[in-house]
């Protein structure tokens, strides 16, 4: 079933993602400029604002994104990860809601890297790995009690594996007509799709996802 989404398709968090990145970048290049043009001072303030505006930054990404990994961690789950979130779905009934996420870091990555792990091998483990998590997951949800929702972006390609995951641990899938989710790229290009090939695999291909990427709801009903 595909759902209209009613609601902002770039959140706050997302809104701050996009104007940090201009903003940093633009003083980044300032800094540099003040300094090779004999203004060392200036262009060392700059920079120290930039730094201080890092380690805030990544100081909340890592208290958010830090109740995933504990979760994670508990419940045993290998490649997925379910993070709360305060996304509202104004057409299904209150309940808690969270996002989907993969396990991705790059020391995950070097490790599978450094062990020079077979790509296809790799994938089928995934693919497995994510039937194993949701699992986990509903099981974890029915407990808690109460309607669920979890809230993930992904491309074409990956939603195939990501309903197949959902519905084999009894959770029903529903697709909205764009994105909603707040920490996924609508669409990653370039580096960023490479970075996050590489978290996952330990390599990198060049071929890009095909197709758009969507939000997908997995929803337990209570």
């Amino acid at each position: 079933m595909t759902v209209k989404a009613k609601f902002p398709s770039m959140p706050v968090i997302r809104k701050i993602n996009s104007v940090l990145i201009w903003v940093l970048g633009i003083m980044v290049i300032l800094g540099y400029a003040f300094t090779f043009a004999g203004m060392v001072l200036v262009g060392a303030g700059i920079m120290v604002i930039v730094t201080v505006v890092l380690l805030i930054y990544f100081g909340f990404r890592k208290y958010f994104i830090g109740k995933g990994w504990r979760l994670a961690k508990e419940l045993g789950l290998k490649e997925y990860m379910i993070i709360p979130t305060n996304i509202e779905i104004p057409f299904l009934p209150p309940g808690r809601v969270y996002e989907n996420h993969l396990q991705e870091s790059i020391l995950r990555g070097l490790k599978h890297f450094i062990k020079k792990v077979d790509l296809k091998e790799r994938t089928a483990q995934m693919k497995q790995s994510y039937f194993d998590d949701y699992m986990k997951i509903a099981e974890y949800l029915r407990k808690q009690g109460g309607p669920a929702y979890i809230v993930g972006t992904t491309h074409s390609n990956m939603m195939k594996w990501w309903v197949a995951a959902f519905e084999a641990a009894g959770l029903k899938a529903i697709y909205l007509d764009k994105n909603i989710d707040p920490l996924a790229e609508k669409k990653m290009k370039g580096f960023a799709w490479k970075m996050a090939q590489f978290c996952a695999t330990g390599r990198v291909r060049t071929k890009e996802p095909l197709g758009e990427w969507k939000t997908v709801i997995a929803v337990l009903e209570g």
